[in-house]
């Protein structure tokens, strides 16, 4: 089976969420192969990446510069009104203040961006097919299928089939949390 599931969805869920969800149908687990685990990016593949990131670095400075150039432009006459009273202020009473010499000397105060102030983007789909092939709830053992794991699974499931909302209650030493769930 070819895989395209992983279109943008990074998630971690507990033994317990991934069980109820194979057990009730709602998604299948499936391996990875061994050989993509340990995929190292070729010097291709890097190049292509620094290039991607250059480019996306590059529109998102044009596109911060032309907002910065709209919004100066909209305020230009607060800017020069405040030069204006600056300059009474200090003795200057017949300032006169050139309304495109102010606009152009703010611009050329604006500032390139920054590359560790720009916005990441996150891959939405795989950029290779990978063959993948379907596992059991067996990879969970003893997760939720032997001693403890079995007691905590069938717990967490009825509490799931009543209704609840069920979360991890790690931060107050117990198992779970449970809240009425609104949306069923």
């Amino acid at each position: 089976m070819i895989s395209w599931i992983f279109a943008g969805l990074p998630i971690a869920l507990s033994s317990e969420e991934t069980a109820l969800l194979v057990e009730k149908r709602i998604c299948e687990l499936h391996e990875m192969p061994a050989e993509f685990c340990k995929y190292e990016p070729t010097e291709k593949d890097k190049e292509l990446m620094e290039e991607f990131l250059k480019k996306v670095l590059e529109q998102q400075a044009s596109a911060l510069k032309k907002r910065k150039i709209e919004q100066l432009s909209q305020k230009i006459d607060i800017i020069v009104a405040g030069k204006k009273k600056n300059l009474i202020n200090k003795g200057m009473s017949d300032a006169n203040i050139d309304k495109d010499a102010m606009l152009e000397e703010e611009i050329k105060r604006i500032q390139d961006l920054d590359p560790d102030h720009t916005l990441v983007q996150l891959p939405q789909e795989m950029y290779r097919n990978i063959e993948t092939s379907p596992v059991g709830l067996d990879v969970l053992r003893p997760n939720i299928l032997e001693g403890d794991g079995a007691v905590k699974y069938s717990i967490f499931k009825d509490l799931w089939e009543k209704g609840y909302y069920v979360t991890s209650g790690s931060k107050f030493g117990c198992d779970y949390l449970i809240y009425p769930d609104m949306s069923r």
